[in-house]
């Protein structure tokens, strides 16, 4: 096979996911290029994991078994700190990749020289494999463009997906422990920082399969006070990024379009609870509220406006439970 020169490390966080794992690890080593290293952090402590347990002997695999669960945000970090490639990618071991990735990683490094952050569109799947779209198209986007859409969501994209040049994503700090618990939001603060980068360029294709299955956070969390212990934390750090002086023309919008996607996330959150409370989430809009101080006029009433029609969905949905309560129990009394 002759020597290589390993550009870019993919970082994989696992934690007793045997199967998925080797179907992670096997997407990266279907790449269509080779210039590549991988490193596996193993959280799961109970069971150390081998060459084997991955299926394959690949001389580009290291396998890291902690003494220690760092934890997620703390084994991410690490496996930042270990690489020695010039660009970096994390990915989760319940993910694939596009066989083209890493050429389409490759031409973008190439026609843009060396971008800071190279992204792709995400495409989610439960059981079947998505199809690989066989065509993909590289466009260099300015930082207003970038955050623009990041933070209207009009590109399925995340902080922690796609390539950073290692050394740049190590100045903005990667991927930081946010709240009390897990770390949610810590990939939407990556998102925000890496609007600091200078070169940016998106991949206008899904390249990067998320999987949603039972063990997913993002389709099972239900835990408020954990996500309300991060998100707090995630606009606090964001704030700071947003209110950069580059950014002071277009910061209503940005503050407004991100405040407005976290008290969306929380909704979502709180409404898994099948709880409904509307003193309890109008508490929440309350003190999310106090980080819109930064905002004109304009910008405040629309983020209200938000959480007013919020508020009003919260309200009939805990109006319709405990309807649903009492017809039941007193379809129960009947019956006795």
């Amino acid at each position: 096979m002759g020597s290589l020169v390993y550009d870019i490390t993919f970082a994989i966080t696992t934690y007793n996911r045997p199967e998925m794992l080797k179907e992670c690890v096997q997407s990266i080593l279907d790449q269509t290029e080779a210039n590549f290293k991988i490193i596996i952090g193993n959280d799961y402590i109970s069971v150390p994991i081998n060459s084997e347990d991955i299926g394959s002997t690949d001389q580009r695999i290291k396998i890291i078994n902690y003494k220690n669960n760092l934890g997620e945000i703390g084994n991410m970090r690490e496996m930042l700190n270990l690489a020695d490639t010039k660009y970096f990618s994390y990915i989760a071991d319940d993910d694939l990749l596009h066989p083209n990735f890493l050429k389409a990683v490759n031409d973008a490094i190439n026609e843009y020289s060396h971008p800071d952050y190279i992204f792709p569109l995400i495409e989610t799947f439960i059981d079947k494999k998505p199809i690989p779209h066989e065509i993909y198209q590289l466009k260099q986007v300015d930082k207003s463009e970038y955050l623009s859409n990041f933070l209207n969501r009009n590109w399925y994209t995340q902080g922690c997906i796609g390539v950073y040049n290692t050394e740049k994503l190590r100045e903005i700090d990667g991927m930081e422990k946010v709240g009390k618990k897990v770390s949610l939001g810590s990939d939407t603060l990556l998102g925000v920082k890496a609007s600091l980068l200078d070169k940016l360029v998106f991949i206008s294709t899904p390249m990067y399969f998320f999987r949603y299955h039972d063990q997913s956070l993002s389709t099972s969390n239900n835990d408020v006070k954990t996500l309300y212990d991060s998100q707090i934390d995630v606009i606090t750090k964001s704030l700071i990024v947003l209110n950069n002086d580059f950014f002071s023309t277009q910061k209503n919008k940005y503050i407004y379009s991100f405040l407005k996607w976290q008290i969306l996330d929380y909704y979502t959150t709180y409404t898994r609870q099948k709880k409904f409370n509307g003193f309890g989430i109008c508490s929440y809009f309350f003190n999310i509220f106090k980080f819109s101080k930064d905002l004109n006029l304009f910008y405040k009433v629309k983020l209200l406006k938000q959480m007013f029609i919020l508020a009003i969905k919260t309200s009939i949905k805990s109006l319709k439970c405990v309807l649903e309560n009492f017809f039941k129990k007193s379809t129960q009394m009947k019956s006795t």
